[in-house]
């Protein structure tokens, strides 16, 4: 069972899985990385490389770095790390460069993340809502998240902006995918009624 997947710039493809570790496949090849190699949980939701080649991993238990060699846990200073029980459950790489990190504390709580090789920003404005499940970056450079429940947004010049899923009827209520297209159309997976 795969939760997410990644193509890196050599050109192999990383597969995220509920519980088997990461698999990397090179084309002739797949190799299989688990907590006996530094990851700190079998279950991997997310990936995404920097412009560095460095790999990003977003885990049950919290968020690693791949270099190639080995995996390091990210110790951000000054945040406290993420509250303990953090899953990493979305993670995306801005046109900048920077990282975008979503994720989940326990069933009901989510937080939002940005990191920029130096300082971990923390997006209170999404504090206390649903976890978040998929991370979007449009032509505008504005940041798309979606949750487990509570519908999707954006984040633009500082400002949080939502659209509710529920008691609303017209978006839809548990995000579980994002994607923007070449024309900067918005498309969003929900496995949840409208």
């Amino acid at each position: 069972f795969w939760r997410g997947l990644c193509l890196d710039k050599a050109g192999r493809l990383w597969i995220g899985t509920n519980g088997m570790g990461l698999y990397c496949y090179d084309t002739t090849r797949f190799e299989l990385f688990q907590k006996e190699q530094g990851l700190p949980s079998n279950r991997v939701n997310c990936m995404t490389e920097d412009a560095k080649g460095v790999l990003w991993v977003g885990t049950k238990s919290g968020l690693v770095r791949y270099d190639g060699a080995t995996f390091c846990r990210v110790e951000l200073a000054g945040t406290g790390n993420f509250q303990e029980g953090s899953s990493v459950t979305a993670l995306l790489r801005d046109h900048e460069g920077h990282i975008w990190i979503g994720t989940e504390i326990g069933a009901e709580y989510g937080e939002l993340y940005h990191y920029d090789d130096r300082t971990l920003l923390d997006y209170t404005g999404l504090k206390g809502n649903s976890a978040l499940t998929s991370l979007a970056e449009d032509k505008e450079g504005r940041i798309w998240f979606g949750f487990r429940k509570w519908g999707f947004g954006y984040y633009e010049d500082g400002q949080v902006h939502r659209f509710l899923g529920y008691p609303a009827k017209d978006c839809p209520v548990l995000v579980q995918g994002m994607l923007v297209d070449r024309q900067g159309a918005v498309w969003i997976g929900s496995c949840a009624p409208w």
